[in-house]
């Protein structure tokens, strides 16, 4: 589902519910941020989104429903969790959620990667993969590998730009490009 159709529909359930956006945002996010949502020049987190579909009532499966998912409007969450787990997707981002939390860096990253390009989850995708290849960067320099530090440190840079990448992200990957590309210099 595109971000355009995402907000719309959010605005929908929003003006059903005959809720202002500053009733259904209470102290979670924004006004701004939920108008930004709603008019599609944002993409909610899936924390945000879970949120957003707890307020107003719905599923975050029926939030997301597109023409490659079922209707799950009516479904339990169980059936609902169960129809978007179907989706790939949904399935390679969760299970690099999951490798990121225990450390699994170039795991994650293996999971990330084609979803970083294009997907529903591009925005979250390139940010998990910025961070973890930032760890694996430094894992690989304090090793003394440094060819493969290098190459982690420039994909940690290449994805430092993405939605919700911040600007310690991008810095931390510029300093570890650096840091990096001088050690190769002295040990020539």
């Amino acid at each position: 589902m595109d971000s355009k159709a995402l907000g719309l529909r959010l605005k929908e359930a929003r003006l059903s519910k005959k809720m202002t956006q500053s009733e259904v945002v209470g102290t979670f996010i924004t006004r701004n941020m939920l108008s930004q949502i709603e008019s599609g020049n944002a993409v909610p987190s899936m924390k945000t989104l879970s949120y957003l579909a707890e307020v107003l009532e719905l599923s975050p499966a029926a939030l997301l429903q597109d023409e490659t998912l079922p209707d799950t409007a009516s479904a339990t969450p169980e059936e609902a969790l169960s129809e978007l787990t179907q989706n790939t997707d949904t399935m390679h981002y969760l299970a690099a959620r999951q490798l990121v939390q225990t450390g699994a860096w170039a795991e994650a990253i293996e999971k990330l990667l084609p979803l970083c390009e294009s997907s529903s989850f591009t925005g979250e995708a390139q940010k998990l993969c910025s961070t973890c290849a930032i760890k694996l960067a430094e894992q690989k320099e304090s090793a003394g590998e440094l060819a493969e530090a290098l190459t982690y440190a420039k994909l940690a840079e290449q994805y430092a730009t993405g939605m919700f990448a911040s600007a310690s992200d991008k810095t931390e990957a510029l300093l570890l490009l650096s840091r990096i590309a001088a050690a190769m210099a002295v040990s020539k």
